[in-house]
């Protein structure tokens, strides 16, 4: 795989187990009027909620961005997401707006819009 400086990956492992994964990377890096936005993602199973790995995952984002020189840090949550959002929110995020349907996941169907 080819190594992008503009993407940081992180891990979290439990007795071998790999339980939790985060990134970070700017938004669109090769234009430089939005080099100062990063965006970030994250996902923990499940049976390892509650024990500050998803905290964890996030300060490392959050010291990569920083690195990066970001004054701007964004991520999408589904609205129905409140343990992701009480974690966002103690580290200083905010709601900016609204998108959706911008989510799709397997197992959740999705009704058919009229535009």
């Amino acid at each position: 795989m080819e190594e992008n400086p503009d993407l940081q990956w992180y891990t979290a492992f439990c007795q071998g187990r790999l339980v939790g994964q985060s990134s970070a990377g700017l938004v669109n890096g090769r234009w430089q009027r939005r080099r100062h936005r990063a965006q970030v993602g994250f996902v923990v199973l499940k049976a390892f909620w509650g024990l500050g790995i998803g905290g964890r995952l996030m300060e490392n984002c959050l010291a990569w961005c920083r690195q990066q020189g970001c004054e701007q840090v964004e991520l999408d949550v589904v609205a129905h997401n409140q343990r992701a959002l009480d974690m966002y929110k103690s580290f200083g995020f905010e709601a900016v707006g609204l998108r959706p349907r911008a989510l799709k996941y397997p197992d959740v169907p999705m009704p058919v819009k009229p535009r």
